[in-house]
């Protein structure tokens, strides 16, 4: 189960790069103003990271709330009863905090790694080369 969730954060972050990634693309003219008066590549980088970390966090504690919610109804009120091939009658479920912890923790890291890739992409505007766009 926790490799399947696994892949899923995985499609997400390649959801994320692209977003990243466009951002960059679109705030090009921005970030050679930044550069032009004078603010350093990591400040500049910080400001991408926390838009990215934003989106990082906001979506994974909907997703691990919304997951916790379903499970716990599950849980308690057997809503799917199964046809009698199966060893048990009803859908099984269970919520593990610490499986919740972990599968959070992973998708921030996942997230943060994801978001390196279109970062890198900030070194390469330079003032120059965006003032000759213009």
């Amino acid at each position: 189960m926790f490799l399947i969730l696994f892949l899923v954060v995985l499609v997400a972050s390649m959801n994320l790069i692209s977003l990243l990634s466009m951002q960059i693309n679109n705030r090009r003219k921005d970030i050679a103003i930044f550069q032009a008066i004078g603010t350093s590549h990591k400040k500049i980088e910080k400001i991408f990271i926390s838009f990215g970390m934003t989106i990082v966090r906001r979506s994974s504690i909907l997703g691990i709330s919304l997951a916790a919610i379903l499970g716990l109804v599950l849980e308690q009120v057997r809503l799917f009863e199964l046809p009698d091939v199966y060893h048990v009658s009803h859908l099984p479920a269970r919520v593990d905090l610490s499986l919740l912890l972990l599968i959070f923790v992973s998708t921030l890291l996942v997230g943060y790694l994801a978001m390196m890739i279109p970062i890198g992409k900030l070194k390469k505007v330079t003032v120059t080369e965006v003032l000759r766009a213009e």
